[in-house]
């Protein structure tokens, strides 16, 4: 197929690949999208809605009605903790959020921080504290004695350990690490004696945090997820 589009288009392909191969080369890590032509709040991320709760890590962002009723249990949803909340709300022909609030459901979204130095004592605890917070404050914003839950990729992880409350009426995953991390390439992370585990613990209790871009190993491991 590669030779074949290469004949086709007179070499143009392979001069286009290697002009690829040098930008990323230069930027340090390996793109996967004209990251030019997408931004946030233009033609990312534009369903409506607002923050209606914060806290030191989190903010509620809750999403306008786009019908005339809506269910009366509301939909919270937990991206993950390593990525943006608009992996949610992409463009309007993809956006999973624009989906539901179209299908009448009150849709709120949970956006993470940005991790700092400052944040190095934070732990599973505190993500999943600020999981049961969105879930309180979604709960009394809408005067309902429980909503339904998704969780995605490490939110869906995470979210586990608060979603055995009565408040959750129902859950729902998108590709949670949850149930066959010896199958995929995540298991590398429970090889303690790993060279690859050694590095970023190291890079973490140094930097007390760790980008994803940083450490190429560690991203394909995300992007597997």
């Amino acid at each position: 197929e590669v030779l074949q589009r290469a004949l086709d288009t007179q070499g143009e392909s392979l001069k286009q690949g290697m002009q690829n191969l040098i930008d990323d080369l230069a930027k340090g890590r390996i793109a996967t999208t004209r990251e030019t032509e997408f931004e946030v709040g233009k033609n990312l991320a534009i369903t409506p809605g607002a923050v209606v709760f914060r806290n030191e890590l989190i903010e509620l962002i809750q999403y306008a009605p786009a019908t005339a009723t809506v269910y009366k249990r509301p939909l919270l949803m937990v991206p993950p903790c390593i990525n943006k909340f608009y992996i949610m709300d992409l463009t309007p022909a993809s956006s999973l959020v624009k989906f539901a609030v179209d299908q009448g459901h009150t849709v709120f979204m949970i956006s993470w921080r940005n991790p700092t130095p400052e944040m190095r004592a934070w732990d599973l605890d505190t993500y999943v504290g600020s999981i049961e917070d969105a879930i309180d404050a979604t709960l009394e914003i809408t005067r309902s004695a429980d909503c339904n839950i998704m969780g995605v990729c490490a939110g869906g992880m995470s979210g586990t350990h608060c979603f055995k409350r009565e408040a959750i009426r129902r859950t729902r995953y998108g590709a949670p690490p949850c149930h066959a991390i010896d199958g995929w390439r995540l298991s590398t992370f429970r090889e303690r004696d790993s060279p690859q585990f050694r590095r970023i613990v190291t890079r973490i209790n140094g930097a007390g945090s760790h980008g994803g871009r940083r450490d190429p190993y560690l991203g394909s491991h995300v992007q597997r997820v």
